[in-house]
């Protein structure tokens, strides 16, 4: 598959794999995926978040710079939260924050953003076309 048909999206998760329910910066790991077209989902690696306590406060562009060092090849970051920096990778990065509310663990988290991939993937392509969509999707 090529990359239109796919995206690779990054979430927080606690160390024991568990869903991280606080802001993306802030998580213990990273997990990755790959959705793809049609609903399908392959997890394809997790990363310890090494710049979580980077920055002099919460929400600060050095803390953001760390993090999407860490997140190489990643067209999506989603979070149960807003997080203060997703609105500066808005407006400044390739990188389409999303925020996925309501669920209590990983797989439903995982289900909902396969469930909204059309959106996703529209906002991704978007962005690597140069466009700079500020609307960040809750669902």
């Amino acid at each position: 598959m090529d990359d239109m048909e796919r995206i690779i999206v990054v979430f927080g998760t606690l160390e024991n794999g568990d869903l991280w329910k606080g802001h993306f910066g802030d998580a213990e790991f990273f997990t990755k995926y790959d959705f793809f077209s049609g609903g399908a989902y392959e997890f394809t690696g997790r990363i310890k978040n090494l710049k979580k306590n980077e920055g002099e406060k919460h929400g600060s562009t050095e803390k953001m710079q760390g993090v999407k060092g860490l997140l190489s090849g990643c067209d999506c970051v989603a979070a149960c939260v807003m997080s203060p920096n997703f609105r500066k990778m808005a407006e400044n990065t390739v990188i389409q924050p999303v925020v996925v509310k309501g669920c209590e663990n990983a797989g439903n988290f995982i289900k909902k953003i396969a469930y909204n991939y059309t959106l996703i993937s529209s906002k991704v392509a978007g962005r690597k076309a140069g466009v700079r969509d500020t609307d960040i999707p809750v669902f």
